[in-house]
């Protein structure tokens, strides 16, 4: 699936205590010996929608490119199941304005900042451990579980500024200049403005509410 030394070096740089948000989790059984997907088997639905909603928010092309990393890990949990053995994999997903990339672009990207700058928006870390027995009957099986942590997030730097809008409040904000106006935006409203070209309908109008006078304007 990877290259193990790549997987080694990504869990010293960043290790589950980083995570950022708390973990997503899922469990199930998988019996080896019907031969069917183990996605047949394994409820792991929010940890798969956490990664979609992430590729949906943050990529804006080639999102379905978090499918490709995906279907390689269950390839390579089926695999280490025909050893009977207890195993655990680790793997990474970075998320790009252009791109999801496992672990060996990873890598390859972060190691590189003098040609690829900081290309990421996010990383997320899942860890698989599948734990083997036999029951009583003499029936094989699997107890897996994934965990899901974002364990990197690019932020916004910018500097915090003050200004008045046109009903005599002061707001407090990061500074956005458009062809319409001047706006200090809340970050959650920043992050969702430079994202879109213009506002409409009730959007618009929240703006307003972020719209002030230049004149006023001063830093925080």
């Amino acid at each position: 699936m990877n290259n193990t030394a790549t997987i080694e070096e990504l869990k010293v740089k960043f290790p589950k205590s980083l995570g950022i948000t708390s973990a997503v989790s899922n469990s199930g059984e998988y019996t080896p010996d019907k031969r069917n997907p183990l996605d047949h088997f394994i409820n792991y639905s929010g940890v798969l929608t956490k990664l979609i909603q992430e590729a949906g928010t943050v990529t804006a092309n080639y999102a379905s490119d978090l499918f490709i990393s995906w279907e390689g890990l269950l390839k390579e949990a089926e695999k280490r199941m025909d050893s009977q053995n207890d195993f655990e994999i680790t793997t990474f997903f970075g998320f790009r304005e252009n791109g999801v990339d496992g672990p060996e672009y990873i890598s390859i990207k972060l190691s590189s900042p003098e040609i690829y700058g900081s290309p990421y928006i996010s990383i997320f870390r899942l860890n698989m451990s599948a734990n083997f027995s036999i029951d009583d009957k003499g029936e094989k099986r699997y107890d897996v579980s994934l965990a899901l942590t974002q364990v990197y997030r690019r932020e916004i730097y910018a500097p915090i500024y003050t200004g008045t809008n046109k009903n005599g409040s002061e707001i407090t904000g990061y500074l956005l200049f458009d062809a319409s106006g001047a706006y200090l935006l809340p970050r959650d409203s920043f992050i969702k403005r430079i994202k879109k070209d213009s506002y409409s309908g009730a959007e618009l109008s929240e703006m307003k509410l972020y719209s002030v006078d230049p004149g006023t304007i001063r830093r925080a």
